[in-house]
């Protein structure tokens, strides 16, 4: 497991099975913004922000967090999402628009990303949130009946 996704596993275990509401609509969110790559996609609407509540709710710092855009003028809405539960906005990066990646995506990150600094590689990789939150969508679909004590 990714060092990184540390806080998130925590915070899961500490919340009340069957899912809790929170948990629930970033599940749904993150569902909408699922993607066939290894990426994260975002966007502007509702599920973003489910999901920005979540990563907050389980610790994540905005520091953390990279965000990737080919398409600058949806950077101020997605700032907009972001400080609804942050004190700033995490850094963003603009992108070449590539048929194989989101137009918009996120990444966490073990270090601190710096303004100016793109994360690379492994640093980048999602995978392991990608599995937390494919197992999370597992369990809400399985519903609390399938649950043994």
């Amino acid at each position: 497991m990714q060092p990184k996704l540390g806080k998130l596993i925590q915070f899961l275990k500490s919340r009340k099975f069957p899912i809790d509401e929170e948990t629930k609509l970033a599940t749904l969110g993150w569902l909408q913004l699922c993607d066939k790559k290894h990426y994260q996609a975002i966007n502007t609407e509702l599920e973003t922000f489910q999901l920005i509540r979540l990563l907050n709710s389980a610790g994540f710092k905005e520091t953390n967090m990279a965000l990737f855009v080919s398409d600058q003028m949806d950077v101020p809405m997605l700032k907009k999402l972001f400080l609804m539960s942050y004190s700033i906005p995490p850094a963003i990066f603009q992108v070449a628009e590539r048929r194989d990646r989101p137009p918009m995506y996120l990444t966490i990150c073990d270090k601190v990303v710096n303004v100016g600094q793109e994360p690379y590689g492994s640093a980048k990789c999602m995978t392991g949130f990608r599995a937390i939150m494919l197992s999370l969508a597992v369990m809400l679909r399985m519903g609390p009946s399938n649950e043994s004590a």
